[in-house]
């Protein structure tokens, strides 16, 4: 993530604009239930090559917290498509993000693909 700024609140939902990776990202908060769940997703009126919600749940254990981040999302794009498919794999992005959660943390971290 390169920057991220709050814009003003759209039907009563939170919006963000995010710079990641070069990709501008328009982001609305679906659900916020601190401590415990954030349920984000791409404006889906804002025309874009991929889009699709971001869910994250913790849930405290033994040792500290465990953080789920589960995506549902979609790839409009045929080059994009084949490049997340051949060249960064479907989960690239989402375990760069996780492991580097748990690199600011000090923390070793299991991925889905891992």
């Amino acid at each position: 993530m390169e920057k991220s700024e709050r814009l003003p609140d759209r039907d009563g939902l939170e919006v963000w604009h995010q710079k990641m990776s070069g990709f501008d990202v328009p982001i609305i908060v679906l659900e916020s239930s601190p401590p415990r769940k954030l349920v984000t997703q791409i404006d889906p009126t804002a025309s874009g090559a991929f889009g699709g919600t971001w869910t994250y749940e913790l849930v405290p254990d033994s040792t500290g917290t465990c953080i789920s981040v589960t995506e549902a999302g979609w790839i409009s794009n045929p080059v994009f498509r084949f490049m997340s498919r051949f060249l960064f794999g479907y989960y690239g992005s989402l375990d760069k993000y996780l492991r580097a959660l748990g690199a600011r943390f000090g923390e070793e971290v299991a991925t889905g693909s891992s």
